[in-house]
């Protein structure tokens, strides 16, 4: 959750379908406000005035000097040569074949939280919401349900729930972000914390141990149901436990603890989570030293998380030239980068202007993203305004229509961003071509003779094998 929020209590009232577990969520997120976070300190960083006046940023022009240097290093990046040999039945070079290489899925994620209830719902919007995400992402987080608060505290025990969902998410083969183990703060008043009772009144002994149990069994619980946790969310917002005298760095009850317990209590990945990086400067020189005190102490640190929450209306819009820098910056690390929380809101969805911005701010966005070799994925924070914590940034109307950013996110995807070729072998049974790193559908014919095999394509791929087989052999 995360960098502010403008809707008023009244407002979030007024969505009687959601749980009463996202209800109290999203009414947390007013506190941003109240502390003065959301509007970046960069003057370079774009800003809305009155609430719907925009003032372009930086790099939106089609020829933007940033751009074709960004598309220059997608094709080297986040594409590769691949070789396809076509055989007869007896094992020789095919010439004339006609190949089809086919990309299935991205090697770069481009994911989405989805909500318990819709995926495990049984009303026709729950079946075009399951439907919807596994047609467009390939990775999930569940926004909410395995936050403490909503997994075995205060907003319902909805273990089974968390667990069913990530059931059916393993069973689409959709790697799926654990979010999160930490989140400094006893009570659920920020949107999340640890569910702790009375945890002011503990001594930091206690508050120490109690974490690390909350850590060691949530992350055994889950298991290998996820493929990596926010382990650290909002360290930089959110340094309650950390800003006691007796824990902190170093000490006998440092914080780093929690990471090696999450460490050994989990083989998935472990990643910090914080806003203001890209949409937004104000944690990103914070957050910078806080990754790299852990990265040079030696805690086990897997990856480093940006929420990607972009408000036209704060101003937290950050050019795609500032975007890169940061990008720069934190590559140093030698860590991976993963936006894990990404949307874009806007004062209305009436106003063209400003439907034209949002659009044309995402191509740029992801465009930015996609072409530093830092940066792993995108996760969109959702994708459907019937259930959405900022309904103007979700892809999809309520009714399912398709909304322009929506769109662009398809048209990036599914056709600027992916391989379909076909083309014939030549002399020696080959075809080459050069395709987005991914898994593929390759197929072969020629003739009545046909042949399929699957392969994933990266830089490390050596010349896939089709062999071609009479009709009825296949």
């Amino acid at each position: 959750m995360e960098e502010g929020n403008s809707r008023s209590h009244e407002e979030l009232d007024s969505k009687r379908d959601l749980s009463v577990d996202r209800r109290g969520y999203l009414r947390s997120v007013g506190v941003l406000g109240a502390l003065g976070v959301g509007a970046s300190a960069s003057a370079s960083t774009a800003a809305a005035q009155d609430g719907s006046d925009l003032i372009d940023y930086d790099g939106r022009a089609e020829d933007a000097e940033w751009r074709e240097a960004a598309d220059e290093r997608i094709d080297e990046i986040r594409k590769t040569d691949v070789e396809v040999e076509v055989r007869n039945p007896g094992g020789n070079p095919m010439n004339d074949a006609t190949v089809d290489v086919e990309m299935v899925d991205h090697a770069f994620d481009f994911g989405s939280a989805v909500s318990v209830s819709h995926v495990l719902g049984d009303s026709e919007d729950d079946e075009i919401y399951r439907e919807t995400f596994l047609d467009t992402f390939n990775k999930a987080v569940i926004e909410n349900g395995l936050k403490f608060p909503s997994f075995e505290g205060p907003w319902g025990d909805s273990k089974a729930g968390a667990k069913a969902a990530l059931d059916w998410l393993n069973d689409n083969d959709i790697p799926t972000r654990g979010h999160y183990l930490l989140w400094e703060g006893g009570d659920t008043s920020t949107g999340g914390g640890m569910a702790i009772p009375n945890a002011d009144e503990l001594s930091d002994e206690e508050v120490h141990q109690r974490v690390n149990e909350r850590i060691a069994d949530h992350a055994s619980d889950i298991g290998d149901q996820v493929t990596e946790w926010d382990m650290h969310n909002h360290p930089i917002w959110q340094s309650q436990f950390r800003d006691r005298e007796n824990i902190g760095w170093g000490g006998e009850n440092d914080f780093r603890d929690w990471w090696d317990t999450a460490d050994e209590n989990t083989d998935a990945e472990l990643y910090t989570n914080e806003m203001g990086n890209v949409a937004g400067d104000f944690f990103r020189d914070a957050h910078y030293g806080f990754v790299n005190g852990l990265v040079q102490s030696g805690a086990p640190i897997d990856g480093v998380g940006f929420m990607g929450h972009v408000q036209q209306p704060n101003g937290n819009v950050t050019p795609p030239k500032e975007m890169l820098e940061t990008y720069d910056q934190y590559s140093d690390l030698g860590l991976p980068i993963l936006i894990t929380e990404f949307d874009i809101q806007i004062e209305s969805r009436d106003d063209e202007t400003l439907v034209e911005w949002q659009t044309d701010f995402l191509r740029d966005f992801l465009t930015a993203s996609f072409s530093h070799e830092s940066v792993e994925g995108v996760m969109s924070w959702g994708f459907w305004a019937g259930d959405h914590w900022r309904p103007t940034g979700a892809y999809y109307d309520e009714d399912w229509t398709l909304r322009p950013h929506g769109e662009q996110f398809l048209d990036l995807v599914f056709d600027e961003w992916w391989t379909d070729e076909t083309g014939q072998t030549a002399s020696d049974g080959r075809y080459g071509t050069r395709a987005f790193k991914g898994d593929y559908r390759i197929s072969a014919e020629k003739g009545d003779l046909s042949g399929e095999t699957t392969a994933t394509v990266d830089d490390d791929t050596d010349t896939v094998v089709v062999e071609l087989t009479p009709p009825g052999k296949n």
